[in-house]
């Protein structure tokens, strides 16, 4: 079983990974923890490129996850350390600093976060956590105006029929010509644009912790 670390909140429904602004501290060791981090072997690629929670410009972050044999990580972790400041637990930071040889692993190993989350729930800050409730609540809101300006637009479109939708439970007319009453089209469900939003309301509460307020 591998060790997972340094994976950080990936949406504003993730209650479980930490956000790296609550870990940042001064650590002398961060450059040379970073290097190791680098010099390790791909466990698994991914389409795509992660984000900065930081919102630094950095646009390019890694596309795969990095092991050593013991532990495994996000290819992007050592920009954290060396650009942001941002610390690991002191097991990892020995184990890294000790220059243990690196080994492969299987591709189906396992593997377990509770090290890293349970060191990184013990570092949080309330003020980023306050933050991120807001932003969830206010993604909630738009979402639900978004949603019911579709009803509405759809209702207009092609009005109520006499049958009622077919959606389980629903209690709805369907719309005219139609078996799916206006909130239950296909087209009803999240899209790209709606997790787009929710991310930008992610990134500006954390760089709302990250940066000093004016005045």
């Amino acid at each position: 079983m591998l060790q997972g670390i340094g994976f950080f909140i990936r949406s504003l429904d993730d209650d479980e990974l930490p956000a790296p602004q609550e870990l940042v501290g001064p650590d002398a060791r961060l450059d040379m923890v970073a290097d190791y981090l680098d010099s390790g072997v791909v466990f698994a690629r991914y389409r795509g490129f992660s984000w900065c929670r930081f919102a630094c410009g950095e646009s390019r972050m890694g596309s795969c996850d990095l092991t050593d044999g013991v532990w495994l990580w996000p290819e992007d972790l050592s920009h954290y350390l060396r650009i942001h400041s941002v610390r690991l637990p002191e097991v990892f930071m020995t184990h890294a600093l000790a220059g243990r040889p690196h080994a492969g692993v299987a591709e189906d190993a396992p593997i377990d976060l509770h090290v890293w989350t349970e060191w990184a729930r013990a570092q949080r800050c309330d003020m980023l956590r306050e933050s991120l409730r807001a932003a969830k609540l206010e993604d909630a809101r738009l979402a639900a105006e978004a949603r019911q300006a579709r009803v509405d637009a759809n209702t207009v479109r092609y009005g109520e029929g006499g049958r009622s939708c077919i959606q389980a439970g629903c209690g709805r007319n369907a719309l005219m010509g139609m078996v799916l009453c206006a909130h239950h089209l296909p087209e009803m469900s999240l899209d790209d644009d709606f997790h787009l939003h929710s991310r930008r309301l992610l990134s500006e509460a954390l760089r709302g912790i990250s940066q000093p307020m004016d005045g």
